[in-house]
């Protein structure tokens, strides 16, 4: 149930302003995983999926899993799933990833160069507006966040965090766009952990929701989309009691 309030929520406060125009470019979802295990094997796995010109939904699930010298295993895994209004002017991201480990001298979910990419082309002047909201379960050293990669003209607000310590955060961030120009942002986890025999049980998810819109001025629309944030916060908390 969680999982379906929070991108509802996003939705509307995503939507409530006027949307600036986007050309579509390319879109690309990836996962990459790679597992480990004391006196054992190891195993890894890549998924990827794209689209060109014309957006639409993806997904790429990862999971590998070595076994130590009794056999016993260690999995690592990246679930990876993405959406794209058909205009390419609103869109979501989802990610979830960690490890189930026992006796593991290393658990990477770094396997690809972007866990998710967009490119488009402004078609007015305006902002690419993103919310996102991380939480981490289990043991969370380690599993660090999804890091941004961007070529906005400027940025504002605060760009998604990474913390080797605990992944979780949540916040907004306007990039500025120009019409005419080309822009991508990517997100990019960077879960790692490496050792001489490990045993430890983490996972992060994270939730990204992007519009690209006319917008007055940056401050309105920051706290548009923190008001909206609240919102899915307060959800959380009320569904957690």
């Amino acid at each position: 149930m969680k999982n379906k309030l929070i991108p509802l929520s996003l939705a509307f406060v995503l939507t409530a302003a006027t949307s600036a125009l986007a050309g579509p470019i390319s879109g690309t979802v990836a996962s990459g995983v790679y597992a480990a295990s004391v006196g054992g094997d190891s195993a890894s796995d890549h998924q990827s999926a794209n689209w060109s010109v014309l957006p639409t939904s993806l997904s790429a699930n990862a999971s590998a899993t070595s076994h130590d010298a009794a056999g016993i295993p260690t999995t690592v895994f990246s679930n990876g799933s993405a959406t794209w209004a058909l205009d390419g002017q609103s869109g979501t991201f989802d990610l979830t990833w960690g490890w189930n480990a026992v006796n593991a001298t290393a658990m990477d979910t770094r396997g690809v160069a972007n866990n998710w990419s967009y490119t488009f082309q402004a078609d007015a002047t305006g902002w690419f507006a993103m919310s996102y909201d991380v939480v981490a379960s289990g043991d969370p050293f380690g599993l660090w966040g999804l890091a941004a990669s961007q070529n906005f003209d400027s940025v504002s607000g605060v760009l998604p965090p990474t913390n080797p310590f605990d992944p979780t955060a949540s916040g907004v961030f306007l990039g500025g766009v120009t019409a005419g120009q080309v822009y991508t942002i990517s997100l990019m986890n960077n879960g790692n952990m490496g050792g001489d025999s490990m045993t430890m049980d983490g996972s992060a998810t994270g939730h990204y929701a992007w519009s690209i819109r006319s917008a007055p001025d940056a401050c309105s629309t920051l706290l548009l989309l923190g008001s909206g944030l609240a919102v899915v916060l307060g959800l959380r908390r009320k569904l957690r009691g």
